[in-house]
């Protein structure tokens, strides 16, 4: 008999948080509420001023891209450990010269730790226009989160910069917006879905207020895969004896259950 995994793990979002106002050459984003350890954060900045790629102690850089003569995307990630319970904030440098910054950080669960990322495109797409497109991906592994994140570099001084009900790709069609943020000439967005299956997305568009200089990408975080920590051990029983009892434990997100199998068949015969 085989013990199989019943696996309903699914990746969510566990909050976002945004700022649009520098401090010197830093920017200072809240940690997203509820976000607990095990989490992984995504960092999403544009800067006006520089080229320099934004930093933080403690993140590890992922994409970043001159979107125009002064201004440059950065894309950070953090598996988020017990050492951050006391962070209620995260301070990232923009480098000599920024003269203004859109940051923002989204918080998702049910993430792999190990390898969190599970692809993404090879660069940041970049345009000047007010359509943004990312590059398609193809997915490695099922039930992966699709993020679209777009960094935009000129006058972002209206609201709901970008277009909350034009997040798109092919699969999953819609992409739900996560946050909007404008800075000094420069703004973020993202959005997100739900892909259960292996495949492309396609190109992931939107569409923003103003022409100008934009970044966008698309990537797949990869679900946290639950696995059998301890193993049920083999036991002998004689008929008519009473049956012996076995335990196993596993580990990981999301709700986990058990079921035998006896040659690929579901099995419960002569017992539980």
């Amino acid at each position: 008999s085989l013990l199989h995994l019943n696996i309903n793990a699914q990746i969510s979002l566990r909050g976002q948080s945004s700022s649009g106002t520098i401090s010197g050459t830093n920017i200072t984003v809240s940690k997203p509420t509820g976000t607990i350890t095990g989490d992984v954060m995504i960092a999403n900045i544009s800067t006006n001023g520089n080229v320099i790629a934004a930093s933080c102690n403690g993140w590890t850089f992922l994409k970043s891209i001159n979107t125009g003569t002064t201004s440059y995307s950065t894309i950070l990630i953090k598996v988020v450990n017990s050492g951050d319970a006391a962070a209620s904030n995260y301070a990232f440098a923009l480098g000599t010269g920024a003269t203004g910054a859109a940051a923002a950080i989204a918080s998702f669960s049910g993430v792999d730790t190990i390898r969190p990322i599970d692809t993404t495109a090879s660069a940041i797409s970049v345009g000047n226009n007010k359509f943004p497109s990312a590059s398609s991906i193809t997915t490695l592994t099922r039930k992966t989160a699709i993020l679209m994140l777009g960094q935009f570099a000129g006058s972002a001084t209206t609201a709901n910069f970008w277009n909350n009900s034009f997040w798109k790709a092919t699969n999953p069609s819609t992409l739900t917006e996560i946050y909007d943020q404008n800075g000094s000439n420069t703004s973020v967005g993202a959005a997100w879905g739900l892909l259960p299956t292996i495949g492309s997305t396609g190109v992931g568009t939107d569409s923003i207020t103003t022409s100008g200089k934009w970044g966008a990408i698309l990537m797949a975080l990869r679900s946290c895969t639950p696995k059998i920590t301890t193993q049920p051990l083999s036991a002998s029983v004689c008929i008519g004896n009473s049956t012996s009892a076995f335990s196993t434990a596993a580990s990981g997100m999301g709700s986990i259950s058990y079921q035998w199998y006896s040659n690929s068949v579901n099995s419960t015969s002569g017992g539980t």
